[in-house]
């Protein structure tokens, strides 16, 4: 059985910034780690995307929440 690879976008709430992950077909430790950081009191969230090219998902969410990007990983 073959996996469908995706990207994890995870969004920093707290500092106004996010960052993308993958491409990947398990997120399991960075869900963890998201949760980790959530029971720290961070306002921290995940959102796989799945099916869509990188770059197009980046630029809506910069639009989307006048979030920056960053390439270096929010958590």
């Amino acid at each position: 059985m073959a996996f469908e690879t995706f990207h994890l976008l995870i969004v920093d709430h707290d500092n106004k910034k996010f960052s993308a992950e993958g491409p990947m077909n398990d997120d399991f430790l960075l869900r963890e780690r998201i949760i980790r950081e959530q029971k720290r009191g961070r306002n921290i969230e995940g959102f796989s995307l799945k099916g869509s090219s990188l770059e197009p998902s980046i630029k809506y969410y910069i639009k989307k929440s006048k979030y920056e990007y960053i390439k270096k990983s929010v958590i």
